[in-house]
């Protein structure tokens, strides 16, 4: 009951991102909490991103969220929901190559450098991992390369 009959008046006055979403009892729980993080970023999905002022949202009384809790979310609250189709396509298809290039030469160094390659994307499903300009994201388009590499695609045509 944050929102009474005696406090409407104040309540339409107020940003509706200010006003609590959630209870402190209900903000223990993981799901529901995820849920509505995703809904709400989700919701403000726009074509050309949205500026960082912007963005977040009072999620209990004490706890604002400015963060996505997802790097794909992440990428299209910030740049717009075609740069985050993009770059879910982008990633996903040139892991289906290295797996496809793994599995085709079952050598380690294919099957070590998908790995490196998964870690990034899958955790940011879950969690904002790395973002534009962060080392790890560097350290990822290194790993990343080894699909496009002119020496891989030599390596898989002799496989042939």
């Amino acid at each position: 009951a944050f929102l009474s009959a005696g406090n409407a008046e104040i309540v339409n006055q107020m940003d509706p991102d200010k006003i609590p979403l959630l209870t402190e009892e209900e903000e223990n729980n993981t799901l529901l909490t995820r849920y509505t993080i995703y809904k709400w970023y989700i919701e403000h999905l726009s074509l050309r991103g949205m500026p960082y002022e912007e963005q977040g949202f009072q999620l209990t009384p004490t706890h604002w969220i400015q963060d996505t809790h997802n790097i794909y979310l992440d990428y299209g609250i910030n740049f717009g929901w075609p740069a985050m189709l993009m770059f879910v396509v982008f990633i996903w298809w040139g892991i289906g190559r290295l797996t496809r290039r793994a599995w085709k030469l079952r050598d380690v160094e294919s099957f070590v450098c998908l790995l490196v390659v998964l870690l990034p994307p899958v955790f940011g499903m879950f969690e904002f991992a790395w973002g534009a300009g962060m080392i790890s994201t560097v350290a990822f388009y290194f790993a990343f390369k080894e699909i496009f590499s002119v020496q891989v695609l030599d390596e898989t045509r002799e496989e042939r």
